[in-house]
């Protein structure tokens, strides 16, 4: 990683929220800005699930298969994340997350990964190979399903059993797996991002005051809070990227005072060396 920092891109607004609550908001999977990142690992999931089905002869084990098929969907693989990047000052970011301009701040990462052991969450990077995505969810699949396929058991559907309760078993296991890996999926053309995301771990149950909500258009968008802590010792190591501006000098300025209001000392301040362009 860049300097073993983690950065995120954020707006001037986005900025001032993050230091003066001292929080970064985790949004709903089912409402990130690209619509398709989470539907991705979904449909390897699946495609992976139908390959199992059509190499398989037995009778019971594809009724298990076609079982654990209708249970994955994205509105039962749905969590928070957060996203970061190992690279500070990127054009491609600037112009997709900052447009009218902004901010990288940026958190070292052993700092943010204890934080997120703490909180429930994971920190992993994300995944642009398709044969590493495809091998990731199928270690993920056969990991949880394989023994409970091969269980000589029978599937009975009409009475609540033994085998039912494992069954559920199973398909919960599935689902929390594949909740861990599905957000780090991300389409190849993404890959200079380098990005990084914050996973809520699937099963977690959160306080009711970290639950928010925003507006991006006519879409109201679930969030919940991580937070980052007061520690000195965190926000003296944190760093902030001034992006792109004709006041650029003074946007540096505003930033420092920024920090001293809400963390009591300034901070580490570098200047984007990507030029200004009006057109961005």
């Amino acid at each position: 990683m860049n300097d073993q920092y983690l950065y995120h891109y954020t707006t001037p607004q986005g900025l001032i929220g993050i230091v003066k609550s001292k929080t970064l908001w985790a949004t709903h999977t089912m409402y990130l800005n690209d619509t398709q990142e989470f539907v991705k690992g979904l449909n390897i999931a699946k495609r992976i699930l139908d390959q199992l089905r059509n190499r398989e002869t037995n009778e019971e084990r594809i009724k298990k298969i076609e079982w654990l098929q209708k249970q994955v969907s994205i509105f039962s693989l749905s969590t928070f994340v957060a996203s970061f990047s190992s690279e500070k000052d990127q054009l491609s970011q600037w112009r997709a997350y900052c447009r009218e301009g902004g901010f990288t701040i940026g958190f070292p990462y052993e700092k943010i990964e204890q934080k997120a052991e703490e909180q429930a969450f994971s920190l992993m990077e994300c995944i642009y190979k398709e044969e590493d995505q495809e091998s990731l969810i199928y270690k993920a699949i056969w990991f949880k399903v394989s023994q409970w396929i091969n269980n000589p058991n029978q599937l009975k559907e009409e009475v609540i059993t033994y085998q039912d309760a494992e069954r559920y078993k199973v398909g919960g296991d599935l689902l929390f797996e594949l909740i861990k890996v599905c957000p780090l999926i991300k389409d190849s053309a993404f890959c200079e991002e380098k990005e990084w995301r914050l996973i809520l771990n699937p099963g977690q149950k959160y306080e009711s005051e970290k639950r928010g909500f925003f507006s991006r258009g006519s879409i109201i968008v679930p969030y919940i809070k991580f937070n980052l802590g007061e520690e000195i010792d965190f926000w003296g190591k944190t760093r902030v990227v001034v992006g792109a501006s004709p006041h650029i000098e003074d946007s540096c300025e505003s930033v420092k005072n920024l920090f001293r209001c809400y963390c009591g000392h300034t901070v580490c301040i570098e200047k984007t060396k990507i030029p200004y362009r009006h057109w961005w």
